[in-house]
C-alpha cells in the first residue's frame, strides 16, 4: 500500500514520483518509481504500436535509444493525441514515421500492452496495418529516428528477436499476434 508520494520528475507527458510503500508485514520501500501520464484516459491508454505490412514483408523503423544507448528495431508508434480513437492515432502515426497510408479497413487491433506495468501506468494498443502503400517519404523529426526504409520478412523479425535488436514489449507482441492474425484469418476483437 501507498503510504507517501513525492513528485521528483515531470515533462510534457509524465508524472515520475517516488512512492513510499508499506506492505501489511511491514516491509517498506520508501522511494519506489512511479511513472503516470498525463493525458487523462480512463483506459490508461497512452500510445499505439503499428506494425506495416507491404507485400508480406513487416516495416520497422531502426531508433536510437538513449536507455540503452544503442539502435534497436521497433514498430512505428506513438503517443495518442487528445481526443484521438486509438485507431486514429495509429493511422497518424503510421503516415508520420514511415511515409505509409493503410485503409482503415485494413488496420486490424491486436489487442493492449503495457511496457512495465511495476512501474508505468500506461498500456499501448497494437494494430496491424496491412496492405500499405508508400504516400510519402518520411520527414520525421524525432531524435534518434533513422529516415531510411526497412522491409522485413517474418523470419527475419524472428531473428532481430533472437539477436535481442528487437526488443520492444508492443513491437514484439503485436508481431506474434499479427502471426496469430494471419495464420487463423481472423482479426483480434
Amino acid at each position: 500500500m501507498r503510504v507517501g508520494r513525492r513528485l521528483v520528475f515531470e515533462n510534457q507527458r509524465f508524472h515520475i514520483y517516488a512512492d513510499h510503500l508499506r506492505d501489511p508485514a511491514g516491509e517498506e520501500i520508501p522511494d519506489y518509481l512511479t511513472v503516470i501520464p498525463k493525458i487523462p484516459d480512463p483506459d490508461e491508454v497512452v500510445g499505439v504500436s503499428i506494425l506495416p505490412e507491404i507485400g508480406g514483408r513487416f516495416q520497422l523503423l531502426r531508433i536510437y535509444r538513449p536507455a540503452f544507448e544503442r539502435w534497436m528495431w521497433e514498430a512505428p508508434g506513438g503517443f495518442r493525441d487528445s481526443g484521438e480513437t486509438t485507431a486514429e492515432s495509429a493511422l497518424r502515426e503510421l503516415t508520420e514515421e514511415t511515409g505509409l497510408v493503410c485503409q482503415p479497413e485494413n488496420l486490424h487491433f491486436l489487442g493492449a500492452a503495457s511496457h512495465a506495468p511495476g512501474v508505468i501506468r500506461s498500456k499501448v494498443h497494437m494494430f496491424a496495418a496491412l496492405d500499405c502503400q508508400r504516400q510519402r517519404s518520411v520527414s520525421s523529426d524525432e531524435i534518434g529516428m533513422d529516415q531510411n526504409t526497412f522491409l522485413f520478412t517474418p523470419d527475419q523479425v524472428h531473428d532481430l528477436m533472437a539477436e535481442e535488436k528487437l526488443m520492444d514489449a508492443a513491437s514484439v507482441i503485436g508481431f506474434h499476434r499479427a502471426m496469430l492474425l494471419q495464420a487463423f484469418g481472423r482479426p483480434n476483437r
